[in-house]
């Protein structure tokens, strides 16, 4: 997969996020009742706990007034600019630019770009052996969760490009 690419997928949740947390307290519970599904579905749907069918893709658009193609650019720029992470529900029980977090982050952006990270990472200690940009400064503060994510995804991405030359 190409790193200058974002998944629909996740860019379309991505945005879905990034338009709830502006609509302030409530807003899963008025998604809900507009879709006419349960708050709890879209909370699954958000967390990615449940995948959005496509037809629920475009109510969801709706809802917002945007269209699917301006849903999926919303999130990419998000992602990209790295305001917005797209698994922090998946590493928020886990201390702040901990050894333990970055190492989730880096298997999660492995897995993103196709790869079974878990398996090549198996030890924060592993971290400063893969050439991931900014892991040090992520574990010294400097870096945010999003950040690391950003240059492990660039990184695994370049893996892939070296092997499928």
């Amino acid at each position: 997969m190409n790193s200058n690419r974002i998944p629909h997928t996740e860019a379309f949740v991505a945005a879905t996020r990034v338009l709830l947390r502006e609509q302030g307290r409530g807003a899963q519970v008025r998604l809900a009742q507009a879709l006419g599904v349960s708050k709890q579905y879209v909370s699954d749907l958000i967390a990615e706990r449940r995948r959005i069918p496509d037809g629920l893709k475009d109510e969801i658009a709706d809802y917002f007034d945007k269209s699917f193609v301006e849903m999926i650019l919303i999130g990419d720029g998000y992602i990209r600019e790295g305001v917005f992470f797209p698994h922090s529900s998946q590493v928020e029980g886990l201390p702040a630019n901990s050894p333990e977090r970055a190492l989730q982050i880096c298997i999660l952006a492995g897995n993103d770009e196709g790869l079974d990270a878990g398996r090549l990472l198996r030890d924060p200690d592993a971290l400063h052996h893969t050439g991931i940009d900014g892991v040090d400064e992520y574990l010294a503060g400097d870096l945010s969760d999003a950040a690391l994510y950003k240059e492990a995804r660039r990184m695994f991405s370049d893996i892939l490009l070296q092997v499928n030359s």
